[in-house]
């Protein structure tokens, strides 16, 4: 306890002794078992201190990124007490993620600690948007999804659909799930850059990552717009290429590329999109040459090819 009110002392100092911070705050890290152990008052100090004069340092010309991650790593432990989710929905707190969110995303480090600050930042903003606290208004929930409706907070996270960092794809389907009710979010996912980025990371192989941006588009794949685009863009050919490797996929992956290839050729609009020699060629190659048969894949392609 002793130690944590020299931490809480020491976050109000100008201008911070970082070394020695950075020190405090892997103490305070490392020794965190529970959430029970923030039973005082002093935890809450700790994280409004942490909030409102550390995580805002990042605002400097040339921020040190090892102390900020150190900084956030501590925020993220502290918004797991339930004390402390009821009163951290101030829209101070949520600007301030905004900014930092858009620095990192724009900065050009290539050090693993801007990656790490993301990762804890998401964290963060995850807990916000799914606390686990019962006795959390409602209407603040809501409040905080609409903040994030009308900043620049989602133009980043888009941007970052772009990484091939499992974890923070993950975070970000979350987070898009309570903001994906909104028909302006939505028109986002329409542009030519972010659905080239959804489509880039399909093709990279990685099956973790695949899923992720696969369930993203299970999500969109019922508006026209982001379909027409995804189709225009190549998207459903890929689709099907993966299906070529088909006895190498899980069924629940199987079962998603499936989903969405029905989908697609059940809509009208779409099926000049998918009449092309590619697609064609590669529907051929999957009935005539699987060494691994699924009846299921066989009969959507014989579903495709009666859609013509």
């Amino acid at each position: 306890m002793d130690s944590d009110i020299t931490l809480s002392k020491l976050l109000l100092k100008e201008p911070p002794d970082k070394a020695d911070e950075i020190i405090k705050l892997d103490t305070f890290v490392n020794s965190f078992k529970s959430e029970e152990q923030y039973s005082s008052d002093i935890y809450s100090e700790i994280f409004i201190n942490l909030v409102e004069t550390r995580l805002e340092l990042i605002k400097e010309a040339e921020p040190d990124y090892m102390y900020i991650w150190k900084a956030f790593q501590a925020t993220r432990l502290l918004t797991r007490n339930k004390n402390i989710q009821s009163f951290m929905y101030k829209e101070k707190h949520i600007k301030i993620y905004e900014t930092i969110l858009d620095k990192l995303v724009k900065t050009k480090s290539t050090m693993k600690a801007v990656e790490c600050i993301i990762i804890e930042l998401l964290t963060i903003v995850k807990r916000y948007l799914y606390p686990e606290a019962i006795d959390i208004d409602i209407l603040k929930k809501e409040k905080f999804v609409d903040i994030i409706i009308n900043s620049s907070m989602v133009d980043n996270m888009i941007l970052l659909l772009s990484s091939d960092n499992v974890i923070i794809l993950k975070l970000l389907k979350y987070l898009f799930k309570p903001v994906l009710q909104n028909e302006h979010i939505i028109s986002k996912f329409t542009k030519t850059s972010t659905i080239e980025s959804m489509i880039q990371n399909i093709k990279k192989e990685n099956m973790e990552i695949t899923v992720i941006i696969l369930d993203l588009i299970i999500i969109l794949i019922d508006h026209s717009e982001f379909r027409n685009m995804f189709m225009f863009l190549g998207g459903y050919l890929v689709l099907i290429t993966i299906l070529k490797n088909h006895s190498k996929i899980d069924k629940e992956s199987l079962s998603k590329i499936l989903f969405l290839v029905q989908t697609m050729y059940k809509n009208e609009e779409n099926l000049g999109d998918t009449i092309n020699s590619s697609v064609i060629t590669n529907l051929f190659d999957i009935l005539l040459n699987s060494t691994n048969p699924d009846y299921l894949v066989n009969k959507i392609i014989l579903n495709i090819f009666s859609a013509f």
